[in-house]
């Protein structure tokens, strides 16, 4: 499985499901390998939009680019 690494997609919840546990480990780990993601934040104050790019330093999936709506 490769991520997308050209554009930001949004971030909507409809696609997380079961529990807290299974929600954060789908959020917060890689899918191919299962090692914790390395996170980086870039914020957008005027628009209230924070953009994240999480990437798997242990194997080539790729980076994950969505943008948050804090509004």
């Amino acid at each position: 499985m490769e991520a997308k690494t050209t554009e930001y997609e949004l971030e909507y919840y409809e696609k997380y499901f079961g529990d807290v546990k299974q929600v954060k480990k789908t959020v917060e780990n890689c899918p191919n390998c299962g090692n914790p993601f390395f996170f980086t934040h870039s914020t957008d104050h005027k628009n209230l939009h924070v953009k994240e790019t999480a990437c798997c330093t242990n194997c080539s999936y790729g980076k994950r680019k969505i943008v948050h709506v804090m509004n």
